[in-house]
């Protein structure tokens, strides 16, 4: 539970700590759409669900919430739409999930974001 409403507040903060100019930061590669639909077994979307991506070695989280479809658009630190290419492993939070999903170095879910659209579900529970 501790890592969960850590992983909340780091993800409703990263705008603000970021700031809100519209020009992206130095270094920031070319982004590619991603949404990510989180359901349950029986195909029922999660809403309100926090995701977060990691990579090791790079600096940008690319980060959502999904809506009543279950449905997140993912974004690099919480601004800008998309997601650099790479192989990520994917956080999911909300209450009541398993934990081994809410956690970054055990979290079963895989994503490999290729230079082009990103669409993808997961089934958490």
């Amino acid at each position: 539970m501790k890592h969960q409403v850590f992983f909340l507040i780091i993800l409703l903060s990263l705008p603000l700590m970021l700031g809100c100019g519209t020009s992206k930061p130095a270094g920031l590669p070319k982004l590619y759409p991603c949404k990510v639909q989180i359901v349950d077994m029986h195909g029922i979307a999660v809403e309100g669900a926090s995701i977060a991506t990691f990579f090791p070695g790079i600096q940008w989280v690319s980060v959502g919430v999904t809506d009543p479809d279950g449905v997140a658009e993912l974004k690099v630190n919480g601004i800008y739409p998309g997601i650099p290419v790479g192989e990520y492993n994917i956080v999911v939070s909300i209450n009541g999930i398993n934990p081994g999903f809410s956690d970054e170095f055990v979290t079963p879910l895989q994503l490999i974001a290729e230079a082009k659209t990103n669409d993808v579900t997961f089934v958490v529970f």
